[in-house]
């Protein structure tokens, strides 16, 4: 929770900076760009909450993230997106996970969660605004366990909203992205599990450019 409150006070002054700057006068937003950003991947609930009152749940870490994506403007103020976000995190080797080989208190996971949606700028061109996004995708964790042969996937939404800077073909982004999802415990060697799905609630939050095509 400490990472997700600061990287929400570091986007709010980031935000105020940009704000805070004289505004040129507007240019016109390019219809096809390329988007890259770097960040931060919280998540928030544990992959498998255990309540037994001796085993610990088991839950991925706060890891760096990447984000590449396509996007393209229907308008000044509606376009849409299609991206990848990447983030190599580590999960926790509860007791109540049942595991092969050597002892070890945690392993990497991949996350990768492709997702399409809308965005909306509600001042469209103009030197400074906001940005609120929303698509869904699907969201695949890649562990490094060998009692898990398969990749593990399920649905994800994207609800986004942040702050866009610059003009011509290059701007400046800013922006919060929480990206819900479920995680069915049967994909884990998790002998005291229950069996329906858990709620995942991560945040992605990323610094990045938008350049024209």
């Amino acid at each position: 929770m400490r990472s997700v409150l600061g990287a929400l006070a570091l986007q709010a002054g980031l935000a105020g900076v940009i704000w805070g700057q004289e505004a040129p006068a507007a240019a016109s937003m390019p219809r096809t760009s390329i988007n890259a950003y770097v960040g931060l991947y919280a998540p928030v609930l544990p992959l498998v909450a255990i309540q037994n009152g001796r085993d610990a749940s088991i839950a991925l870490e706060s890891a760096p993230s990447v984000r590449f994506e396509l996007s393209y403007q229907f308008s000044s103020k509606l376009g849409v997106y299609g991206g990848l976000t990447h983030a190599r995190s580590q999960v926790n080797h509860s007791t109540a996970m049942v595991l092969e080989g050597p002892a070890r208190a945690e392993s990497p996971v991949g996350v990768f969660t492709p997702t399409l949606g809308f965005v909306w700028t509600p001042l469209g061109s103009s030197r400074v605004g906001p940005v609120v996004r929303l698509g869904g995708g699907v969201k695949f964790y890649d562990f490094s366990l060998v009692e898990v042969k398969n990749g593990v996937q399920d649905l994800a939404g994207e609800f986004g909203i942040g702050v866009t800077g610059g003009t011509g073909s290059v701007r400046l982004l800013a922006e919060a992205r929480w990206m819900p999802s479920q995680f069915d415990p049967a994909y884990l060697p998790v002998r005291v599990a229950e069996s329906k799905k858990q709620p995942q609630n991560d945040w992605v939050f990323q610094l990045g450019a938008r350049f024209g095509l």
